[in-house]
């Protein structure tokens, strides 16, 4: 039958003819398991068969390896932004060079980005020399604060008092059953200043108008540390993040934070990189470290004990270890004793939860990073 014309007189607009849709397809070997998997390509769709995707419909990391590996989007990363903090952590120069010749060359941005937190969470101490370095970012400038920091005493005054104020807050517990004395009357000052941001809401400004008028920041490395801090505050992410940056110009107002000695430090050339990663980088917030903890989901049933095992057991013993600790780093024990009471522990008891969990998870996490190594090769 004859299509009835709209409008009589005037030509109908001829159908397109249907575009030819180009289709392709990939087997996968799984992340986890002897499988392969299916990704499929039908135009400007991707899809595959894996029990991920056909779930939520949404891109898995089968999709995303294979887009990878076509350039169709970034490399991933994650892998040696955990490692370059875990190499500051644990005094690693070679993991250091290997993480920091990728981030250079690939994400340059991020690093630098990345810096002041950097320092914030290992050696507070060295965030008011980020802002020296982020005014001419050349490669020898990063490379040497990156090794100066690696290499010195990490004090973590500053990452301690912030999650151990999170973890009074979350339990509702009261401060003087944890500290006495000074320490006491440093966590309450602490925690004023926290409500004090966390009112505050946008309004970023306000807030520190507010902390100058509190603490009449001196000039000097003091001052230049607040600023670093104070410019960092306003670049988003995560919310410890800005947390962490808002506790280094807290302690650099108490005048509890001095410009750090200068160290002399070998060259970037000069040191041998590391190989390959090593297990101990790929906590949740690396792509493999995300693998292992759905791994463990399946392992272990208790959602609690998941996260006790994965957040923080995990975490704490093994990625977030520092070989190099000075002795006056009170909040920084004081937050791991906080974290094991949380979950009804005492450190002896999680010691050896670590030492039952810490092969099987070494052994799921090498698993994954030889499945990556094949696929790239």
């Amino acid at each position: 039958m004859k299509q009835k014309q709209l409008f009589p007189g005037i030509p109908s607009k001829p159908k397109k003819a249907p575009k030819d849709v180009t289709i392709q397809d990939w087997k996968i070997p799984s992340f986890t398991s002897e499988r392969e998997y299916l990704v499929t390509q039908t135009g400007s769709k991707w899809s595959c068969d894996c029990p991920h995707f056909q779930s939520r419909k949404r891109q898995c990391k089968h999709i995303q390896w294979k887009k990878q590996q076509l350039g169709l989007i970034k490399e991933d990363l994650s892998g040696f932004k955990s490692a370059i903090q875990k190499s500051i952590r644990r005094g690693n120069l070679s993991l250091l060079r290997l993480s920091f010749q990728q981030l250079w060359e690939k994400d340059k941005r991020w690093l630098l980005w990345r810096l002041p937190i950097l320092a914030g969470e290992e050696v507070e101490s060295y965030v008011g020399m980020t802002g020296r370095v982020l005014e001419n970012p050349s490669r020898e400038a990063v490379w040497e604060l990156l090794a100066r920091m690696t290499l010195s005493l990490k004090s973590k005054e500053a990452e301690g008092i912030r999650v151990a104020s999170h973890i009074l807050l979350e339990e509702k517990w009261r401060p003087e059953d944890w500290v006495q004395g000074e320490y006491l009357e440093e966590l309450r000052e602490w925690m004023d200043v926290q409500i004090m941001f966390h009112a505050a809401g946008k309004d970023k400004k306000g807030f520190w108008q507010w902390f100058e008028d509190r603490f009449q920041v001196p000039e000097g490395y003091q001052r230049e540390t607040v600023t670093v801090c104070k410019k960092r505050s306003g670049k988003g992410g995560m919310s410890g993040d800005v947390e962490l940056v808002i506790t280094v110009a807290w302690l650099a107002a108490k005048q509890g934070i001095k410009e750090p000695e200068i160290i002399d430090v070998p060259r970037e050339e000069d040191v041998k990189a590391a190989e390959r990663l090593p297990w101990y980088v790929f906590d949740g917030h690396t792509s493999i470290g995300k693998i292992v903890h759905y791994q463990l989901r399946k392992l272990i049933s208790d959602k609690k004990e998941w996260a006790y095992v994965t957040d923080d057991l995990q975490f704490n013993m093994e990625s977030a270890k520092v070989d190099q600790l000075v002795e006056r780093s009170f909040w920084w024990a004081m937050m791991l004793k906080m974290l094991w009471a949380k979950y009804g522990r005492t450190e002896e008891q999680a010691q050896k939860d670590w030492e039952t969990w810490r092969p099987r998870i070494q052994a799921l996490i090498e698993k994954s990073m030889s499945n990556q190594h094949v696929r790239k090769e």
